[in-house]
């Protein structure tokens, strides 16, 4: 529980990063927003990746003139000290939000997290490449660390090629991410504009019963049960393996 009880101890008193990155998935009209929360953090520069640098002191912002994925790295010292931030960021061509939170379509156990699901965020780089996020807030802003880069699929109006992804879990009143969901080989896929999005991949059936448990209510053995007796297996046949399946409603 040591990562929950960090991240629920940031939401109330506010992350300890010294470099805040605002937002990892920029739309065409959106500019980057890089903060200094440290005023310790002292001569700060950035490098933008696209050829520009400059000081930063508390907030800079700055836009990409193409699509593309950029590496952002951020240098400065404490107490005399070097240290630097790196973040890739990725600026689309196009980008849509589906809205905070999504359904548990398959396996039917793990429909206790929907309450738990993250907003879906999607776009595209170019006619081969494209890009889908997790948003933890109403806003639709995307960590660097919940975005994910993909070859565009050839299904619908918008598909990607299978890639290995991380879906946070997360506590809507605090934007906290709880714990995680590993998803190998997903896949996002909208069939007509403004139709419902699957988000689907396969997922290790423990990685479900600790996101379960991570939400409450539930020791890891009562929570192994309902998930096995919900698929019609004892929890010593519960697969290891399972497809999921997130399903967002497009705005």
């Amino acid at each position: 529980y040591t990562r929950i009880d960090q991240l629920a101890r940031e939401a109330l008193d506010g992350s300890s990063a010294r470099v805040v990155l605002e937002d990892a998935m920029l739309g065409p009209e959106e500019s980057l927003q890089l903060r200094i929360r440290d005023e310790g953090f002292e001569d700060a520069s950035v490098d933008f990746g696209d050829g520009q640098t400059g000081p930063i002191s508390s907030l800079v912002e700055h836009r990409y003139g193409t699509p593309g994925v950029y590496e952002v790295s951020v240098r400065g010292s404490v107490d005399g000290e070097e240290q630097s931030f790196e973040f890739r960021v990725v600026a689309l061509e196009s980008e849509s939000f589906a809205g905070l939170g999504g359904d548990v379509i398959e396996p039917e156990g793990a429909g206790l997290i929907s309450g738990v699901t993250p907003g879906l965020v999607m776009g595209t780089l170019d006619d081969a490449r494209v890009a889908f996020g997790f948003a933890t807030g109403e806003s639709g802003t995307v960590g660097s660390e919940n975005w994910f880069l993909a070859d565009a699929g050839t299904e619908g109006v918008f598909s990607s090629q299978p890639v290995d992804a991380v879906v946070p879990v997360v506590n809507r009143s605090t934007e906290a991410i709880m714990t995680t969901l590993p998803i190998q080989g997903a896949t996002c896929l909208q069939e007509e504009n403004g139709g419902a999005i699957d988000f689907a991949g396969d997922i290790r059936s423990d990685d479900i019963v600790q996101a379960v448990v991570a939400i409450g209510g539930f020791e890891e053995m009562g929570a192994r049960s309902l998930l096995a007796s919900t698929l019609g297996y004892t929890p010593e046949t519960l697969p290891e393996s399972l497809r999921f399946v997130f399903r967002f409603g497009a705005e």
